[in-house]
């Protein structure tokens, strides 16, 4: 059974599951081997692109198919459209390439209760395919867990700072819950980890950038106050990514920044560390190789100005993080802005923790870039 506590590890174990589901440049010759009659899924740019690519390998798609009225009885690139009820006159052995990314694992549910088995994923929409396949199955044992958490949900959504919150939190559940996300790709807002409406930015700021990556959210930041703030420290457990990073942060002459090669945690010690470049670098029980770990609450001990801004996005160990910086949130009251979609329960334990541990704090939820990627903003009143 999967452990949908860690979606990241889980998701890497669906990976294998689904290995026949590459681009389709490696899986023209068992197209050609299993069938005459090739469908490309969607007429739109996806689609487009797979008949393009087949093309140039020398493979002849007979038909697109499209549930967009519009488009159904035109000719796309020499190809007619079909709709559903034409599709469902065709030999059950045609090959269909699916290539809308955010429905794909839905018209592949479709396809198989109509009958069809040889299927395939456009790499394309391959990137949405596999997270969303984890987020429709297994919805029972999500759903136990969640009613087990119905006090804390309930606090949780009680507390939300504004309505955007409230459609950020009941989105993700859905999404969670039932595999949903029509209305989780609908909440998001696109402006990362600075929302105007709710981040204000000081001439002062001492911002932690806890998952540096490759240096982009420090440069944002950097954009963002002009400049003008007064120290960064940044930490990055990727060795790779934090050669980026510094390399970044040198090109673009950033002053006033301290980056170092060390995940955050909850206490100092050392962790099992996947990066295998696949669902995000994480720390995970065993295997992988091992990295340093420490708490900001150690790391920032000797400080000089106050902390004004925590970021995290730390691939699952938010909520440790959070608790080896107990210190530095309750004396210095910064701003928090951390990632709450990396484990099932995070959008609810993280803001709980918050809001039960330190006091003053005004919760919000945001949905930024792609259709789960949540983040919980906590600011003072």
């Amino acid at each position: 059974m999967l452990d949908y506590t860690n979606w990241p590890e889980s998701c890497a174990k669906l990976r294998k599951t689904y290995e026949s589901l590459q681009p389709i440049c490696i899986s023209v010759n068992r197209l050609l081997r299993d069938t005459e009659t090739i469908i490309v899924y969607g007429a739109g740019y996806n689609g487009l692109a797979a008949v393009r690519e087949l093309r140039v390998q020398g493979v002849a798609v007979k038909y697109f198919c499209d549930s967009n009225e519009k488009l159904i009885g035109k000719v796309i690139c020499g190809i007619p459209v079909l709709g559903l009820e034409r599709l469902r006159e065709i030999s059950r052995n045609t090959a269909i390439i699916i290539t809308p990314s955010f429905a794909s694992v839905y018209i592949e549910k479709m396809l198989i209760e109509m009958g069809f088995t040889n299927l395939f994923v456009y790499g394309y929409a391959l990137g949405n395919h596999i997270p969303l396949k984890f987020f429709s199955e297994k919805s029972e044992e999500k759903q136990r867990i969640a009613a087990q958490n119905k006090e804390k949900i309930d606090y949780v959504m009680s507390r939300l700072a504004d309505e955007h919150s409230l459609d950020v939190f009941s989105a993700n559940m859905k999404l969670w819950l039932y595999g949903e996300y029509e209305e989780a790709v609908g909440v998001r807002t696109n402006e990362g980890y600075y929302p105007s409406d709710i981040i204000t930015l000081e001439n002062d700021e001492v911002f932690v950038d806890c998952g540096a990556y490759n240096g982009d959210s420090v440069l944002e930041f950097v954009e963002k106050t002009n400049g003008n703030y007064r120290m960064i420290y940044a930490y990055e457990a990727d060795e790779l990514s934090y050669e980026m990073a510094k390399r970044a942060l040198t090109t673009k002459m950033i002053d006033n920044v301290s980056i170092s090669n060390i995940g955050v945690f909850n206490k100092k010690t050392t962790r099992c560390f996947a990066n295998d470049g696949y669902l995000g670098n994480r720390i995970i029980i065993e295997g992988g190789i091992t990295i340093p770990v420490d708490s900001l609450d150690n790391l920032l001990r000797e400080r000089p100005h106050p902390i004004t801004f925590i970021k995290m996005d730390i691939e699952g160990a938010e909520l440790e993080a959070l608790h080896g910086a107990h210190e530095i949130i309750r004396t210095d009251a910064p701003k928090l802005a951390i990632s709450v979609y990396h484990k099932y329960g995070d959008i609810w334990d993280i803001p709980h923790y918050i809001l039960t541990h330190f006091t003053g704090y005004k919760i919000y939820l945001r949905n930024e870039y792609a259709f789960c990627d949540n983040i919980c903003f906590a600011v003072k009143d």
